[in-house]
């Protein structure tokens, strides 16, 4: 059993040992799945910013922070912030508020965040 255990580290991807270790730290924190969310429904998700960008929207700025789970990605749009200090591609955070639709996208409004190690 081992030894297929190995065998199969070897043998995948880079990218999915990562997406399996992401998707591991999301089950044992309880988090919801980005998959699972449903709309207009409060939800705790999280996962991994993969990118941040400041979008001005109707001559605010907002930074959107694109949070991937390894099964979906979720948007957090903080509305008047063109920065938040740990807010950086790479670093996993835990979110909470209302989900919301934009075209193909799932978007947390201005969530409460939890920064993580």
């Amino acid at each position: 059993m081992a030894t297929k255990n190995r065998l199969q580290r070897l043998t995948e991807s880079t990218g999915d040992r990562d997406r399996s270790g992401l998707i591991d730290f999301c089950d044992r924190s309880g988090l919801v799945p980005i998959s699972e969310v449903e709309l207009r429904k409060s939800v705790r998700t999280g996962g991994e910013v993969g990118s941040v960008r400041m979008v001005p929207l109707a001559g605010v700025p907002s930074l959107e922070a694109t949070i991937n789970d390894g099964r979906g990605t979720i948007t957090a749009v903080f509305f008047g912030r063109g920065r938040i200090a740990g807010i950086t591609p790479g670093r996993r955070v835990i979110v909470e508020g209302v989900a919301a639709k934009r075209g193909n996208q799932i978007l947390l409004f201005n969530p409460t965040y939890q920064l993580l190690p």
